[in-house]
């Protein structure tokens, strides 16, 4: 309670604990009325405010108010409550910039800021800016809910707080991602380990985490805070790249690579729109007879300077944007439609194979899309085969084994590529409802360099035979490696040693001189 004049003697009181009983009486009727309370030599203001906030005020007054002075305060208490109510509403806004609502931490544009003062100060040459990201945390809010989500998340707001000493700022980055403004010492990698090696407890649960972690050392920072925040980052998507649970420590050779990173996605968006994109052919032989019997669809990016892009280089930056999605979506349509001049031109039907990303396979309306491509190119749709990786075929089990069911039952046949590079168990691989083993090309290459390699390959092309699966070999160069494969009775092959990727005229020109054989 706060006081002044000639009753300074209540200040700090309880309203049950004021000496003048009086006094005590006007004010609580003033709380429970909720409205002024006018008498001869006194006046009780009611300030109303949010939710049970209320206050009063007790003022003594020399002479009867009139209606007039009851007016006036009337506005003036509202003016008041206006007043206050504005001054609530700038704390909350204040609260809500820069405080994380559920964790009750700093939040980013907390952490920015005081990233912007150290910069500014002698002491940024010891302090170090970490982000850590909880490793495998979307899986786990997906699989067991937000409610647990977030209950892990204070949790580990909790661990860190209380190791972290008090000179350190802990800030929410973002969904997962905390942030650490620390000196050097507190965020060297076994200190950083150390906070991450017991398990995390909450709501009954004990769970082991690991997280990826960007550092950078403010020093090494030229810029604002922002610019500090963003070489964390840059840390951060090179540990995740590299591998789950490491830590990275920023250089200007990521950012460059980060940079060129997104030039060169840049340019692939604007190739797609401009049409810079075409799709070739490598042909595929049956290696038993010789035979033409099918091709492979294979994306390929010509700049306008007249410079290829190896796919190696640009397939990865779309699958991670999500522009394979339509990318894919437009080589399954040109490759289709293809498929029906390609068998105008060839004396038996041949078959056209085409790879599919696990973007496009997730992608809900993937289904409804090969459906539609189908019927508007009028294929055979036993002439299409689609192609996924090894690794892709592993990934979620009952996922793979529906939508492999819905491709096949459109009459599509599928290939696994890149077999051998991936963890196959061989009573997954039998539930799925594939045709072909495609032998990666990284097996070819050592097929007659090292007796492993040769034991590789033959356990891959006898491992089809006993699924009744047939098996293809890329990457053929050589034509003692064509005649090994056939020996130990592998069904096809593509590769140089037969033909390069050609495009569609020249492709048509190479179906015309095998007919003819």
């Amino acid at each position: 309670m706060a006081a002044a004049g000639n009753l300074t003697n209540c200040i700090d009181n309880q309203l049950g604990e004021l000496p003048d009983r009086q006094i005590a009486d006007a004010l609580k009727q003033a709380l429970s009325e909720r409205h002024n309370i006018y008498g001869d030599t006194s006046t009780t203001l009611f300030f109303q405010g949010q939710g049970h906030n209320h206050m009063a005020a007790y003022l003594q007054i020399e002479r009867t108010l009139d209606e007039l002075d009851k007016q006036l305060l009337e506005v003036f208490c509202s003016n008041i409550v206006i007043t206050l109510d504005n001054v609530l509403l700038l704390s909350q806004l204040k609260d809500h910039a820069y405080n994380d609502q559920l964790l009750h931490i700093p939040n980013r544009l907390a952490l920015i800021h005081a990233l912007d003062r150290a910069l500014a100060s002698s002491v940024a040459g010891e302090l170090t800016l970490a982000l850590i990201d909880i490793d495998g945390f979307s899986e786990f809010n997906d699989t067991l809910g937000h409610k647990l989500g977030d209950a892990m998340l204070q949790a580990m707001s909790t661990r860190l707080q209380d190791a972290l000493p008090s000179s350190s700022l802990l800030a929410r980055v973002d969904g997962d991602v905390f942030g650490i403004l620390a000196e050097h010492s507190t965020l060297c990698p076994q200190q950083l380990q150390t906070l991450l090696h017991d398990p995390l407890e909450f709501a009954d649960l004990t769970q082991r985490i690991t997280a990826t972690i960007g550092l950078v050392r403010l020093d090494h920072v030229d810029g604002k805070g922002s610019d500090a925040l963003k070489a964390a980052s840059i840390a951060l998507k090179h540990g995740k790249q590299q591998e789950r649970g490491s830590i990275s420590n920023f250089s200007h050779q990521m950012e460059f690579e980060t940079r060129a990173r997104v030039q060169l996605l840049q340019d692939l968006r604007l190739a797609f729109e401009h049409e810079r994109l075409f799709v070739v052919y490598q042909p595929q032989f049956n290696l038993q007879n010789d035979q033409l019997v099918g091709v492979e669809a294979l994306l390929r990016w010509r700049t306008e300077d007249n410079r290829f892009v190896s796919p190696a280089e640009f397939i990865p930056l779309a699958e991670s944007s999500g522009l394979i999605v339509a990318l894919g979506e437009w080589v399954l349509r040109m490759a289709c439609h293809d498929l029906g001049t390609i068998n105008q031109h060839s004396q038996r039907p041949l078959r056209m194979a085409i790879n599919v990303s696990v973007a496009q396979l997730r992608h809900p309306g993937f289904i409804d899309m090969l459906s539609g491509v189908l019927t508007e190119s009028n294929v055979q749709p036993h002439l299409v085969e689609l192609e996924i990786t090894e690794s892709m075929a592993m990934l979620d089990a009952d996922l793979m084994t529906v939508l492999i069911d819905q491709i096949k039952a459109q009459g599509l046949s599928l290939a696994i590529d890149d077999f051998g590079t991936g963890f196959s168990s061989l009573s997954y691989l039998e539930r799925l409802n594939v045709d072909r083993l495609k032998i990666d090309l990284s097996f070819i290459r050592q097929l007659e360099q090292s007796e492993g390699g040769r034991r590789i390959v033959e356990t891959i092309i006898q491992l089809g035979q006993s699924l009744d699966l047939e098996v293809i070999a890329e990457g053929i160069e050589q034509q003692s490696q064509a005649a090994l494969l056939k020996q130990m009775g592998c069904h096809e092959g593509q590769g140089y040693l037969f033909a390069k990727p050609l495009p569609m005229h020249d492709l048509l020109a190479f179906i015309a001189a095998h007919s003819s054989e």
